[in-house]
């Protein structure tokens, strides 16, 4: 919402209206949200909006309120819009769900286990090498993308840094990944993402493949404090 909005706190959304992408993480992960803080669903009016829409939807009042991802969303509404903002972080309302990753196939991990031990290595340098030199990772993104906004580039990548360290991962590598995260995502996808198949966190991920070593952690102030 907007940082001037008279929305405080989650309870407050109850008599607003939400602009929500159908089908997105949101919308399918909104009903555990509400449920986490003790919103009242019924009370709240859901917009159907596509996720380019969702920014103008709120820096022009059509909503109050406007749920994404932070990253993609958030640099749109304060740089292009020129609005400052207000985030409520769904896992502060105890939805826990592991986002972005390497994903590899299971024949590939048993094939080319040091091929893939060197990517992942290399890609957690590239990461905190933007992490400490902001300037250049901006310039990197821009000769790849020549049509992209630097300000909101930077701005993607510090929302992302707030966020790719969690409670339970903290003093751990850049990419290492916590059985307890991993457990609440899988209650999640099975309460509200149509998963019904038997699944179990350690099908999912390992840790086998990420690096260790001082320099692969990430600064101690990026540790998500929720």
């Amino acid at each position: 919402m907007l940082a001037d909005s008279d929305i405080k706190t989650p309870k407050d959304l109850e008599g607003k209206s939400i602009a929500i992408t159908p089908g997105s993480a949101q919308f399918q992960q909104w009903p555990a949200f509400a449920k986490g803080c003790g919103i009242n669903l019924d009370k709240i009016r859901v917009v159907s909006v596509d996720p380019a829409g969702t920014p103008p939807a709120l820096i022009t009042g059509q909503v109050q309120a406007m749920a994404g991802f932070a990253q993609g969303q958030v640099p749109t509404v304060e740089i292009r819009g020129g609005k400052k903002v207000r985030l409520f972080w769904y896992p502060d309302c105890g939805v826990t769900a592991v986002s972005n990753g390497i994903v590899v196939h299971n024949d590939f991990l048993k094939e080319e286990p040091e091929l893939i031990r060197s990517f992942v290595a290399a890609s957690v340098r590239g990461f905190l090498y933007g992490r400490a030199h902001p300037d250049e990772m901006v310039a990197a993104v821009k000769t790849f993308s020549p049509t992209v906004e630097p300000a909101i580039v930077l701005r993607e990548a510090q929302l992302s840094w707030e966020n790719w360290v969690t409670p339970n991962t903290v003093g751990k590598p850049l990419g290492w990944m916590s059985d307890k995260d991993w457990a609440r995502t899988v209650e999640v996808l099975k309460a509200y993402g149509g998963v019904t198949t038997p699944l179990e966190a350690s099908q999912l991920y390992t840790n086998d493949f990420v690096p260790t070593g001082n320099e692969f952690l990430p600064p101690a102030a990026d540790a998500k404090k929720t």
